[in-house]
């Protein structure tokens, strides 16, 4: 609804692919939409992750946001978080970011929403916490 351009869509459905796993996804540019196909916890969870992303831009001052879904034994890790650091401004910085929270915390489902400044990110508990105290230094 608030993606301006197709390249903010490709890129949240690009976002999606990667936290979600869902494989059968596309965006129909004309009416600025979504087609997606997956099991049940993993269309709840890309709504939830655009419901977070493709908010107005006002909304990129918000606190991160946390989703946790019940036991999927398909998509394994349970912790999501959408986190917007505050000093990362720039595609560089929030690149940079990935690649040291994915060295530091082993979370490979990671990717950055540039759209909106913010890191989305799907792994264990333990994996998320670790990289919200890393992410605490970019606020």
């Amino acid at each position: 609804k608030h993606a301006e351009t197709a390249q903010s869509v490709q890129e949240l459905v690009n976002l999606i692919r990667t936290v979600a796993e869902i494989q059968r996804m596309f965006p129909y540019n004309p009416l600025k939409a979504i087609v997606m196909r997956g099991t049940p916890n993993q269309v709840a969870l890309a709504e939830w992750l655009i419901g977070e992303l493709d908010g107005p831009a006002s909304a990129e001052g918000q606190a991160e946001a946390s989703y946790d879904f019940q036991e999927d034994r398909e998509m394994g890790y349970r912790s999501v978080r959408v986190l917007r650091p505050a000093r990362l401004r720039t595609p560089q910085d929030l690149i940079q970011a990935v690649n040291k929270l994915r060295t530091e915390t082993g979370i490979q489902r990671i990717f950055p929403y540039l759209g909106r400044n913010a890191l989305a990110m799907r792994g264990t508990a333990s994996q998320v916490a670790l990289a919200e105290q890393i992410a605490k230094q970019w606020e």
